[in-house]
């Protein structure tokens, strides 16, 4: 019956079109003599040639489609998948290494722990409010999410950034016009979101000398013990200048010296800044892992990322770019924030002494690869990137879909980032449920650039480590690199 009535509306819109057409031709004069053979042809055989010209085309267009659709799978498969995945370098065993994290830590508007993320996430709220001060190309306030600044910590920060004006590098950002807003704002909250992974490093220092100077009769003296490497690598935001990078680098290093103290021949610490994506600076510090395990040089490693959008210069940039969200000329944009995270990893081998408690979990190497156009490029959205990296990361950490308890991603749910996960979900998740099994956390942090998948990572660690079950995480902030990484708590990795 449905198809009947289908049918009879279309015959009635061939009809009504037709007689339309048929009319205004002869408006025209085209036809001033009318015979009554003219009225049959032109108002009873044209519609019904039209109509079944119409039905014609329709069976041809699906019989085309079902052609298309019963194509070799093979073909079907390598035409979809991206060229440039990138695969997990190493051999067999490298590739199902892990990394045991043991301390994260986040600074954000949207909470002071990892926990509160994904709180809000699945309430919800707080949303993005409009801005005092940044502003749109049309003069009106961006929706935004910021951080506060009038805590005590970020004054002491400010002083210390005036303190280092004076030193070489402090002349050059001056000479280029000071410090600038987004800059300082996401140093602050660089200092604010590593303290508590800071303090992890010093009270564990700390515990291992006590345990040292107890047994001091086995070495000779506390100084005759090997120092740990520690490789520190800081990503930010790809528009920051080298002078820039130079100083937070600086910055680090004072803090450093001022949390390690007396014990600071303990450590051999080495510092890398890496300015672009998150993925970027994922694959950078799996890099410098994976060489160091090849050379027997058990490291920890301490994973940094800030950013700040808080700055009318890359609110600018962002218009120009077209990838800012404002009504009605841009409605699936980004929107700004900031944030800062830090992730701890502990050497491989590496295991709690037997009277200590440590909540610790266990992360699979990345995959990462890259799309062809930009996510916020007009057309259709294209989720197969995102689809193999999701794929990839489960085989690497050799994981059925069924086992996924839980996928955390950095995506919101108003761009085409909403629309490429939800492709992925439909395609390899079908059994998540979007409330209770998802969490989308620029929803209501906003977007967060390099510092959103140490974000996403430090968000799901309680969660893991609590439910005991392994979790997906999706980066998806840039505008063409995605990234993929599982999560294990203690008993599944072991």
């Amino acid at each position: 019956m449905a198809g009947l009535g289908r049918g009879l509306l279309l015959l009635l819109a061939v009809c009504c079109l037709t007689w339309l057409g048929v009319l205004w031709w002869w408006q025209r004069g085209a036809a001033p003599d009318l015979q009554e053979a003219d009225l049959v042809t032109y108002l009873v055989l044209l519609p019904l040639t039209v109509f079944v010209l119409v039905l014609a085309l329709r069976w041809a267009w699906g019989s085309a489609v079902e052609r298309m659709g019963a194509a070799p799978p093979s073909a079907t498969a390598s035409s979809a998948a991206p060229a440039d995945l990138v695969a997990v370098p190493g051999d067999a065993q490298e590739r199902g290494n892990t990394w045991r994290l043991v301390s994260a830590s986040v600074a954000s508007p949207v909470g002071e722990a990892p926990q509160d993320l994904l709180d809000a996430a699945e309430k919800g709220e707080p949303l993005p409010e409009p801005d005092a001060e940044l502003v749109d190309a049309q003069g009106l306030p961006v929706l935004v999410v910021r951080a506060d600044d009038s805590t005590d910590g970020w004054d002491a920060v400010r002083q210390t950034v005036e303190e280092l004006m004076a030193s070489p590098t402090g002349r050059r950002v001056q000479d280029a016009g000071g410090p600038k807003p987004g800059w300082l704002r996401a140093v602050c909250l660089l200092r604010q979101g590593l303290e508590p992974t800071a303090q992890w490093l010093q009270d564990w220092t700390q515990a291992e000398a006590a345990m040292l100077e107890t047994e001091a009769d086995n070495f000779g003296s506390t100084d005759d013990a090997p120092p740990h490497w520690l490789r520190v690598v800081l990503g930010v935001d790809a528009h920051w200048t080298e002078a820039e990078q130079q100083l937070t680098l600086e910055l680090l290093q004072r803090w450093w010296a001022e949390w390690i103290g007396a014990h600071a021949s303990r450590w051999e610490v080495a510092w890398d800044v890496v300015a672009g994506s998150a993925e970027t600076m994922w694959l950078k510090t799996d890099q410098l892992v994976l060489s160091a395990d090849r050379m027997g040089q058990r490291s920890w490693t301490w994973m940094l990322a800030t950013s700040s959008a808080m700055d009318q210069e890359t609110v600018d940039r962002w218009i120009a770019q077209d990838c800012l969200m404002c009504m009605p000329q841009q409605p699936r944009g980004r929107v700004p924030s900031e944030a800062a995270a830090a992730l701890l990893f502990a050497p491989s081998g590496w295991a709690p002494a037997p009277d200590t408690d440590v909540d610790s979990v266990w992360l699979h190497r990345p995959t990462v690869s890259r799309r062809s156009k930009p996510i916020e490029a007009p057309g259709k959205v294209d989720h197969q990137v995102l689809s193999a990296v999701a794929q990839q990361a489960l085989e690497v950490a050799g994981l059925k879909v069924s086992d996924v308890a839980l996928l955390v991603s950095d995506a919101d749910r108003h761009s085409n980032r909403a629309t490429e996960l939800y492709g992925v979900t439909l395609e390899r998740f079908p059994d998540l449920d979007p409330v209770e099994d998802m969490r989308l956390l620029a929803a209501v942090g906003g977007h967060s650039a390099c510092a959103s998948a140490l974000l996403t990572v430090a968000a799901a660690m309680g969660w893991v480590s609590r439910q005991g079950k392994p979790c997906l995480l999706l980066s998806q902030a840039d505008a063409h690199d995605r990234m993929a990484l599982v999560m294990k708590p203690d008993a599944l990795a072991a």
